[in-house]
């Protein structure tokens, strides 16, 4: 018999060498295995139930599971896009190397760090070293003009930092445990460029833990915010000059008019016909150099909200000049003269102020020689303003038409407002033509250019 089969008589009570002959044990016997089979089989049904259950359990989980993994998957894709095309640079960083060796420091005493690395530059290099670059994104590499992503990964290479303060401060947040740090930094990209930015460094937390394996750094660039700040104060440096400018030019001719007046006043009586002709000749000059000094203040004032109007009107370039240079005083040396001829579209007003300005300008500034010139052709008719004087720095050239600019200034002259250049321009662009400088063997040039005018009857 097998043996199993014996076993489980025995159980039951059965010997299987002496079975029993009475009816009632036999009953008893079958009584038992039933049971036996009953219980089994409940057991079974239990057992089926719970792995049907746990199966079900299995798949529910797996469903979730692989529900969270695709959401995992969609966040991670998402923050990749996020990441890999965002405009602002961005670059993640591992700095657990960093952390390691920064703990060995303090295990050896190091409680300034700071200090430490300022007298131990190569301990900084070291560190710099440390950091492993994992990932950066298009805009990181566009604003280091590095030439392709790929390029930025790896390790850092100290020899390429140029601002090794900027990783000092991120030293110190991992020494203190910080998880954030904002800083302004300068720096060059890898082609020399010169970069101002405004480095965001953010780490991580895994609950409590600082998680130093994906720090996220980024840098936007502000530098035309910072030329654009260093304009401002440049431009508002210039301002309190051209204050203290125009405060010294209003004073000269306002005290000249004012002791004028009052001699005439107090001893008109007294004085020679010759002396009174001086005094109001004088009088007549400082007033009409006042006044010109206010017009191109109105013509600036108005400038700068648009509002300057230009007339268009044929004009006699020769009778134009002429009213320029007649009341013009030249000093005591300088030599003037004038070879003018021709019709330009113009206005009148505007043109005079412009030839005037420039006139002035080659007095103070230019030399001995002034010679006016004038040309036409198809492009238009255009005025030279020469002189012989030492000329215009060649990166100041495009400066001096800029509000409050001066190329030079002369000793023994009154400083300049600085605005003449610019206003003339400005008239010059405003009636059609233009306002250049240069420098031509030896000599400076104003070219002032306007439309021409073309009579149409003698064309015809």
């Amino acid at each position: 018999m097998n043996p199993v089969l014996q076993r489980q008589l025995r159980r039951l009570g059965i010997d299987v060498e002496n079975p029993p002959a009475d009816p009632e044990v036999w009953a008893s016997f079958l009584e038992r295995v039933e049971h036996a089979y009953e219980k089994s089989a409940r057991a079974r049904s239990r057992l089926e139930r719970s792995l049907d259950m746990t199966s079900q359990e299995i798949q529910q989980l797996h469903a979730e599971l692989e529900t969270r993994a695709r959401s995992v998957e969609r966040t991670e894709n998402h923050y990749r896009n996020l990441f890999v095309n965002s405009p602002i640079a961005m670059w993640e960083e591992d700095f657990t190397e960093v952390a390691a060796f920064l703990g060995a420091l303090k295990e050896n005493g190091v409680r300034d760090l700071r200090y430490y690395l300022d007298h131990n530059p190569e301990d900084l290099d070291h560190a710099i070293s440390l950091i492993t670059v994992q990932d950066a994104n298009h805009a990181a590499s566009e604003l280091f003009e590095a030439g392709g992503r790929e390029s930025l990964i790896g390790n850092l290479d100290p020899e390429d930092i140029t601002n090794t303060e900027t990783f000092m401060e991120q030293f110190l947040a991992v020494w203190r445990g910080d998880s954030k740090l904002d800083m302004e930094l300068e720096m060059v990209t890898l082609e020399g460029k010169p970069l101002d930015g405004i480095l965001s460094w953010r780490v991580p937390t895994m609950g409590s833990q600082l998680d130093l394996t994906r720090v996220l750094v980024a840098i936007a660039d502000i530098t035309e915010r910072k030329a654009a700040e260093t304009r401002m104060a440049e431009l508002a440096r210039s301002k309190d000059e051209f204050l203290a400018a125009i405060s010294h030019e209003l004073r000269t001719p306002l005290t000249t008019v004012y002791g004028v007046a009052e001699s005439l006043q107090e001893q008109y009586v007294d004085m020679s016909d010759e002396e009174r002709r001086e005094l109001l000749h004088l009088l007549a000059v400082e007033s009409r150099d006042l006044a010109h000094l206010i017009e191109d203040l109105l013509v600036a004032s108005r400038a700068d909200i648009g509002k300057v109007v230009v007339r268009r009107m044929p004009v006699d370039l020769q009778a134009e000049v002429a009213t320029v240079l007649e009341p013009i005083e030249l000093e005591q040396g300088i030599v003037l003269d004038a070879a003018i001829e021709g019709w330009a579209t113009a206005d009148p007003l505007r043109f005079r102020q412009i030839l005037r300005n420039l006139i002035t300008n080659a007095i103070r500034y230019g030399g001995e020689i002034i010679r006016v010139e004038s040309k036409a052709n198809l492009e238009g008719s255009f005025i030279y303003v020469w002189d012989n004087g030492s000329g215009i720095p060649e990166e100041s050239r495009e400066a001096i038409f800029e509000p409050y600019q001066r190329a030079h200034d002369r000793v023994g002259l009154p400083t300049s407002v600085g605005l003449g250049l610019t206003i003339s321009r400005q008239l010059a662009r405003l009636m059609g033509g233009d306002l250049t400088y240069d420098h031509i063997s030896d000599w400076s040039v104003f070219t002032l250019r306007l439309p021409l005018h073309i009579d149409i009857g003698e064309v015809a």
